[in-house]
């Protein structure tokens, strides 16, 4: 995909600057958890990055797909028998993409967001916030990406539409369908896990993106609920330089989250950063009244 794209454009933008801490102009991503996890990722060093099919929303991952059908079809209406032999290959390889391995982790530009109280820590929790330039490194490791999240409709279908056109010029310079096949499937499957319904607008997200990974892939684990089981991807947080002699997660601040327990939380977090020797640079309590999501 050409570095102009739209795709790209958009899903490159680094998070606001964050508003409070002692370097405000640092761009910050937060994602919120329980305080049992914040624990464990401290012990293990790793974010769990979920399978893209076991998010809330299972139908999110299959949203590019069906904009994408939707384009070839109003296309076929205006082509060749070239390229509706093109777009017929793509359309069988799709129903094959739906399925692949993609793991994530999410995080919002908004350190202190109700609804991501309620979803996450309905009983407290912290919203952890991580240096984007530090993901950006850590995630080129684990080979992962850092994107923003698209939630217009409009310029999802103008992105999907660009990348059919893209593929329909090569088509007209002689390029064989195979290749293109191939390359528009490796597209889509870049371009599906950011789209969201619009409705989500306002989590302001960005994912860590992984690339296709394998089902015997040595980071993979497996979780279990009370009811089932969930495949998850270990996303190292190691390897990056300490910083005044304490360990670098890429931890930068923290936002204690609304609880009847709040200022109890706050006061243990002086424990919790000794025991780990983890890096501070500030510690706040959301400005949400404590409510029983």
């Amino acid at each position: 995909m050409s570095d102009k794209s739209k795709f790209l454009q958009l899903t490159e933008a680094p998070p606001p600057n964050c508003p409070f801490g002692s370097e405000v102009d640092t761009p910050i991503l937060f994602h919120y958890t329980g305080f049992d996890t914040l624990i464990s990722i401290a012990n293990s060093k790793e974010l769990w990055a979920t399978n893209i099919h076991y998010l809330n929303d299972q139908e999110e991952f299959k949203n590019a797909f069906s904009i994408t059908k939707a384009l070839i079809n109003n296309e076929k209406k205006k082509h060749g028998n070239k390229a509706d032999h093109f777009f017929d290959k793509v359309l069988k390889e799709i129903h094959g993409i739906e399925k692949l391995n993609v793991h994530i982790v999410s995080f919002t530009a908004n350190g202190d967001l109700l609804s991501q109280w309620r979803a996450y820590c309905p009983k407290g929790g912290v919203s952890i916030g991580f240096r984007y330039n530090d993901l950006k490194t850590l995630a080129k490791r684990n080979n992962f990406e850092v994107r923003k999240c698209i939630y217009d409709e409009t310029i999802k279908r103008e992105i999907l539409q660009e990348v059919i056109d893209i593929h329909l010029e090569f088509l007209e310079e002689g390029e064989p369908i195979q290749n293109l096949t191939k390359g528009f499937i490796a597209i889509l499957a870049k371009v599906a896990p950011c789209f969201k319904n619009q409705a989500f607008e306002e989590e302001q997200e960005w994912r860590l993106i992984s690339d296709l990974v394998s089902v015997k892939n040595k980071n993979i684990g497996i979780r279990a609920t009370a009811d089932t089981m969930f495949p998850y991807y270990r996303f190292d947080l190691n390897g990056l330089e300490d910083i005044k002699s304490k360990r670098n997660l890429s931890f930068d601040r923290y936002v204690i989250g609304p609880s009847a327990h709040s200022n109890l939380s706050s006061d243990a977090f002086g424990y919790f950063l000794n025991k780990y020797d983890l890096h501070l640079d500030v510690i706040v309590n959301s400005n949400i009244p404590y409510r029983t999501f």
